[in-house]
């Protein structure tokens, strides 16, 4: 079965301030509808990336669907003028829930990749990320790893002897 769910003004309000205070099958339900709102061009990217970032999705698969969302909101719905202090929004809002998160949880690794992307729009040195026990209890994978050079590399900060060296 299929449904769209359609918001009143009050409606879209109360989901924007309070997502994160719903039970998870009405949560990933809202989150479907704030996104289905989004781009039909009821709330702005910035909105909707504020929700995300005020919530703290705690649902691994529901919180990497919004990332994700986010991410495409950011580089894709932003209105010209809000598009970069939107991305930098964005890059801060990761940056802080990663640090925020629970040591070694996958809702921490979700953010930093969600960071490390955000960085790729508005630049930041993100190396910090590789060091060993910069965030505590996140592990620099491999995927993690390559995930912050491609970042660094799409800011045009990496040289391609760095790149050679990974």
């Amino acid at each position: 079965t299929f449904a769209a769910v359609a918001l009143d003004e009050r409606g879209r309000e109360v989901l924007l301030g309070h997502i994160g205070d719903l039970e998870p099958l009405a949560r990933a339900v809202a989150w479907t509808a704030l996104w289905t709102e989004l781009r039909a061009g009821a709330i702005t990217a910035r909105q909707f990336v504020a929700a995300v970032l005020a919530a703290r999705e705690k649902q691994s698969g529901l919180l990497t669907a919004v990332l994700g969302w986010s991410m495409t909101a950011v580089s894709c719905y932003a209105a010209e003028p809000d598009a970069t202090p939107l991305a930098a929004f964005w890059r801060d809002g990761a940056r802080a829930a990663l640090l925020g998160a629970e040591p070694g949880s996958a809702e921490q690794l979700l953010w930093a990749k969600a960071y490390l992307r955000a960085a790729s729009l508005a630049p930041e040195d993100v190396r910090w990320l590789l060091a060993d026990g910069a965030v505590p209890g996140l592990e620099a994978s491999v995927d993690l790893t390559w995930l912050a050079w491609e970042s660094l590399a799409t800011q045009g900060s990496v040289t391609d002897a760095e790149l050679d060296a990974v």
